[in-house]
């Protein structure tokens, strides 16, 4: 019985320790989208992993290995017409990776990613669009808008349905990684 009263206040302890989903951590004020899939794709050989655990915007140098994430947010019919914004945050339980310039270029899409893995070259590819702003993420916290970059991450939210980003790598050699139960893009309106 001992036993039992102890794993149980060791089990409450550490679930009520376990850090809250992103959009548990903000006001009531804002509402949050979170994305519905986060996929990475490969910039040397055009594939698609979909719909990942984690986050990656990786550059080396050489384009083999270099990664960007691609981000799909479904937009709620109570949000089309509003004002979005989009953000980018690494939460400090996350065990997340910032090397290099820690600057990520964000890219509107001209589709969302496909909902399924994509082995190599041919459609859809990235689907990259315009640039709409430039981040410097900041490990458990908030990233920060770089001014090297116009700022045009507020805009009118879209109809209902989904939506794409491409986050890239904005210096030569960089590499971020996020879980995307924890970190990564969202959107407030």
């Amino acid at each position: 019985m001992h036993f039992t009263t102890l794993a149980l206040t060791t089990l409450l302890a550490l679930t009520t320790a376990a850090p809250a989903p992103i959009e548990k951590r903000f006001p009531s004020a804002y509402r949050i989208i979170t994305p519905s899939a986060i996929s990475q794709y490969s910039v040397f050989t055009g594939a698609i992993a979909y719909n990942t655990a984690t986050g990656l915007v990786r550059k080396t140098g050489d384009t083999q290995s270099d990664i960007s994430t691609l981000v799909t947010f479904t937009i709620p019919p109570s949000a089309a017409g509003a004002t979005c914004s989009l953000h980018f945050y690494l939460d400090p339980a996350d065990t997340t990776v910032v090397s290099g310039t820690g600057l990520i270029d964000l890219f509107s899409s001209l589709k969302p990613a496909p909902e399924h893995d994509v082995p190599a070259w041919g459609p859809p590819g990235n689907q990259r669009d315009r640039e709409m702003a430039r981040w410097k993420v900041v490990k458990g916290g908030e990233a920060t808008f770089s001014t090297d970059v116009p700022n045009a991450a507020t805009f009118k939210c879209p109809e209902a349905g989904k939506v794409g980003f491409e986050l890239v790598g904005a210096g030569d050699k960089d590499e971020i990684r996020w879980g995307k139960a924890l970190s990564g893009a969202y959107i407030t309106w």
